[in-house]
């Protein structure tokens, strides 16, 4: 069976090309990770709200803080 994440984002006005720049780099890194099926961004209207679903085979706790210190230092939304 497998987990699919759904983690809301709220990203400080003036970086969300910041984010952008770290989720893609967060992101090609969590590719490699055990478990990992497949992950997409969603930008909302309002261009400081993104949405992350995330499939994986199963929620290990690296991915988890993987996750964490790649995007939860920039975002102000809990990870996980």
């Amino acid at each position: 069976m497998s987990v699919t994440l759904i983690n809301p984002f709220e990203v400080p006005s003036g970086k969300e090309e910041q984010f952008l720049r770290e989720w893609t780099a967060a992101a090609e890194l969590m590719r490699h990770e055990p478990g990992f099926l497949s992950s997409r961004l969603h930008q909302s209207l309002n261009p400081t709200l993104h949405t992350l679903l995330s499939t994986r085979s199963s929620l290990n706790k690296r991915l988890r803080e993987g996750v964490k210190r790649c995007v939860g230092n920039l975002a102000r939304t809990p990870l996980l």
